[in-house]
């Protein structure tokens, strides 16, 4: 039987500024000013980031030539 190989889509704050090479406090701070989209199950709970959505950001971010 082959191994699993699912990779969540959803990462909570410090995983999420991992990605992105940030701060913890940088992707609040992005969340909050509505540059990243982010989910939240519970009022009070963590928050969760798309990787599509940091993606985009990334995209979106990027400076041409």
């Amino acid at each position: 039987m082959a191994a699993s190989t699912l990779t969540s889509r959803l990462l909570k704050t410090p995983n999420a500024a991992k990605y992105l090479n940030v701060s913890q406090w940088k992707i609040r701070q992005l969340a909050h000013r509505g540059a990243i989209a982010y989910c939240q199950f519970d009022p009070d709970g963590p928050f969760w980031f798309d990787r599509n959505d940091l993606d985009k950001f990334i995209e979106e971010i990027k400076i041409a030539p």
